[in-house]
């Protein structure tokens, strides 16, 4: 009899293992779906928030004014409003890569969005962001300003901007 109880033991013992083994893999594997569904709706929020109307304005303003951007890195459209646009739209694009990096966010899926900006706005804002970034040199930052656009930028237009006189 009481190998009989032993032997019932051992196996509600080793079914309770197997029960319990099986309740805590299936939880590990729910969490890490929800993990994954949490960066995919974070990256999601981010192209959201690229065609928000202060990011599609700070678009806009590249756009019109890249010529200028590109032939004349020391305008004033640089000092003026329309720096506030490019800091705004270059500094997204850290955001997106620290979002990346930090694994935050759903990496092929920011990268499939947003490489075709960045590699159109790239080669339009490069002079610009080593600009900053020899301004910026002294802080010895691990990203420096620009590193998102540049990084993001895996294939970069060939821009080329007629800046002969008008």
């Amino acid at each position: 009899m009481r190998e009989l109880i032993k032997l019932v033991s051992i196996v509600i013992g080793i079914f309770s293992a197997i029960v319990g083994g099986a309740v805590a893999i299936n939880g590990y594997l729910h969490d890490i779906d929800k993990r994954l569904d949490d960066r995919k709706k974070q990256t999601f929020d981010l192209i959201a928030l690229y065609y928000s109307a202060e990011l599609v304005r700070a678009r806009s303003e590249i756009l019109a004014n890249e010529r200028e951007i590109v032939c004349n890195p020391e305008s004033d459209l640089l000092r003026g409003p329309s720096r506030v646009s490019i800091f705004t739209h270059v500094e997204f694009f850290d955001t997106v890569e620290a979002c990346i990096e930090t694994g935050l966010c759903d990496a092929e899926t920011a990268r499939d969005f947003f490489a075709a900006y960045a590699n159109w706005h790239w080669p339009i804002l490069r002079q610009h962001i080593e600009a900053i970034r020899r301004t910026e040199a002294a802080f010895e930052l691990k990203r420096p300003y620009g590193h998102g656009l540049e990084k993001l930028a895996d294939r970069p237009a060939k821009y080329q901007a007629d800046c002969g006189k008008r």
